[in-house]
């Protein structure tokens, strides 16, 4: 009985300095598998279009809230209300660009909807593609497919 728990005893204390060792090929290994794979790539994508996508978004935002407050006389001034309240300083620009946006012809608000939009895109569009690299999907999408996902 003795010889028993004398064996559970060093079996444990062998656990005990197995684990740091364990661990730290563990993380070693992972250190090498990222530096080797495409990871840095594609997270660098997607920081890349998110930081393109993320103006053209908010402008495609404002412009249609724009269309929907401010086509009725009147609403100008309390959308332009709403954005002194939310900024932290009253800029007379601001001011300008809101009544701006209410003579912009319609067919030029189309067309930049549309440009908006596919600009906006790519951001889903490098994450479709890094989730798809990580997943490890063999048959890639087709171009039209790859941006009706990333619309979506």
């Amino acid at each position: 009985m003795a010889s028993d728990a004398g064996s559970r005893v060093v079996s444990g204390v062998e656990r005990l300095q197995r684990t740091p060792r364990l661990a730290w090929r563990a993380t070693w290994g992972g250190v090498i598998e990222f530096y080797n794979s495409n990871n840095p790539t594609y997270s660098a994508s997607i920081a890349y279009y998110a930081l393109l996508s993320f103006f053209p978004f908010v402008v495609m935002v404002v412009s249609i809230l724009g269309r929907l407050t401010l086509g009725r006389a009147g609403n100008e001034r309390a959308a332009i209300a709403l954005i002194e309240r939310v900024l932290p300083s009253h800029f007379e620009f601001l001011t300008s660009q809101v009544l701006q946006l209410q003579r912009t012809p319609v067919s030029l608000t189309i067309a930049s909807t549309i440009a908006t939009i596919w600009a906006s895109m790519g951001v889903f569009g490098a994450v479709t593609a890094a989730t798809d690299h990580a997943w490890g999907i063999e048959k890639p999408r087709t171009y039209f497919m790859h941006q009706l996902t990333a619309f979506v």
